[in-house]
């Protein structure tokens, strides 16, 4: 039987997951030109849109808020510069 102090970071986790799915599928869909404002070439960005929404940078593998700007917001930053 999962421990409830289990079920909080499991929902963390899922939702980290899904955050970092959401970032790679917006960096995929960035133009060229918004790419290289950001200084990331093409294949690097479809390189990283293709990587397992398992495949979870160092930095973003914290159990708490210490992830770099925290994945909702990286992922609506993203998405505003997709825009």
């Amino acid at each position: 039987m999962v421990q409830i102090h289990l079920v909080p970071l499991l929902i963390r986790t899922m939702r980290r997951l899904i955050d970092i799915s959401a970032e790679r599928r917006a960096l995929a869909h960035l133009s060229d030109e918004a790419l290289a404002d950001i200084g990331v070439s093409r294949e690097d960005a479809d390189a990283e849109a293709r990587r397992a929404p398992w495949d979870i940078p160092e930095s973003r593998r914290f159990d708490d808020d210490r992830s770099i700007g925290g994945g909702r917001f990286q992922a609506d930053r993203v998405r505003a510069t997709a825009l």
